[in-house]
């Protein structure tokens, strides 16, 4: 099990380790490369695998990149990583006191006294005070191997955090899965909702979204849902419920199929595997029940 760890129990540690940094935000194929150059490094030396990322953005922080939301909160990038086979993860603070650091105070405070033997990052990475430090500047050092995994491309267009935000703002899941290596994903609690759907016979669970996250557009999308260490066929609306319950902010409502347990307040995770359809207005409740069953079947027929 990947434990999360402090910078001073880690420099109290006498193995040594290979090392990836970044941001990591989607942990995307791109960032899969990174991080695996340090899983199989580590298993092949003996040595223990730590990923150095950030409590913030680095980008956002800067003003570099807009703050839209992010692809995967903190606890949802720790899970990835944990099934990576990652031993240990470190969060440091992106603040004022980690932007003064200069590239040589960063190396020398979270690589050598963590007793770093191999570093693996991207192509584009950058530390230190104003960007100073790149992977030229890591290459130039002898204490430990750098290893830089160069832009991975797909249908020639470059696998990116940027590119799989306009993919999902597009409405483009199958781009953004492909890209994530995975079906992407939204975690939050289960909360009250007006419980419409009880009484139509699609109960559903309504997910509280616990960070700032971005999500895809509105409509009917086949899920996998995932509660309590269980996976369940799910389809999933996102959108304002226009028939019979609107409201004006965005809502996320998950009906679980063959499933009747209390999850309030639980932590529920939502695949997104295929959109099925856009959300649309419905005469009466009849209608909407309709198609609601044929939404089922089409689910059915996708992930069965």
């Amino acid at each position: 099990m990947m434990e999360v760890i402090n910078v001073e129990k880690l420099r109290g540690h006498k193995e040594k380790f290979a090392v990836a940094i970044g941001f990591f935000d989607g942990v995307h194929l791109g960032h899969q490369k990174v991080i695996n150059h340090v899983t199989r490094y580590a298993k092949e030396n003996h040595v223990k695998s730590i990923v150095i990322t950030f409590d913030k953005s680095p980008k956002a922080v800067l003003g570099n990149a807009p703050n839209d939301g992010c692809l995967t909160p903190i606890n949802e990038k720790l899970r990835i990583l944990e099934e990576m086979d990652v031993d240990y993860a470190l969060i440091l603070k992106f603040d004022a006191t980690f932007l003064n650091l200069s590239a040589d105070e960063f190396i020398n405070e979270y690589l050598l006294k963590i007793r770093a033997c191999y570093v693996s990052v991207g192509f584009d990475f950058r530390f230190g005070q104003g960007g100073a430090g790149d992977t030229e500047f890591l290459l130039a050092r002898d204490e430990f191997k750098v290893e830089v995994t160069e832009a991975v491309k797909m249908a020639g267009i470059k696998v990116s955090t940027t590119q799989i935000k306009k993919y999902l703002k597009m409405g483009d899941l199958d781009s953004a899965n492909g890209m994530f290596g995975r079906a992407f994903s939204v975690s939050g609690k289960v909360g009250h909702g007006r419980q419409l759907g009880r009484t139509i016979g699609f109960p559903t669970a309504n997910l509280k979204l616990t960070e700032d996250c971005l999500f895809p557009l509105c409509g009917v999308y086949a899920t996998v849902s995932h509660v309590d260490g269980t996976s369940f066929m799910s389809m999933t609306n996102i959108g304002f419920n226009p028939t019979a319950n609107f409201q004006e902010s965005v809502s996320i409502e998950t009906y679980i199929f063959d499933f009747d347990a209390n999850i309030y307040d639980k932590q529920l995770r939502i695949e997104f595997l295929s959109k099925i359809r856009d959300e649309v207005k419905f005469d009466d409740l009849d209608e909407l029940i309709a198609q609601l069953e044929k939404d089922k079947s089409t689910v059915e027929s996708l992930l069965i």
